[in-house]
């Protein structure tokens, strides 16, 4: 299921939902950045990176 999350659409929760995290990739990507997910029984967790726009790293 990981791999369809992103998707427009795509919903666990019913018909009408799932434009969130699709909204969040594609600004994420704009800034040149990137989103993870690791998901297990008990947990999934997001990791957003987005680089520093200064290029100073902080």
């Amino acid at each position: 299921m990981i791999e369809k999350i992103f998707e427009p659409g795509f919903s666990t929760k019913g018909e009408g939902r799932g434009m969130g995290l699709y909204s969040v990739k594609k600004l994420v990507k704009k800034y040149n950045g990137n989103i993870q997910v690791k998901s297990d029984a008990n947990w999934t967790i997001f990791t957003v990176r987005i680089p520093d726009k200064s290029g100073s790293g902080r």
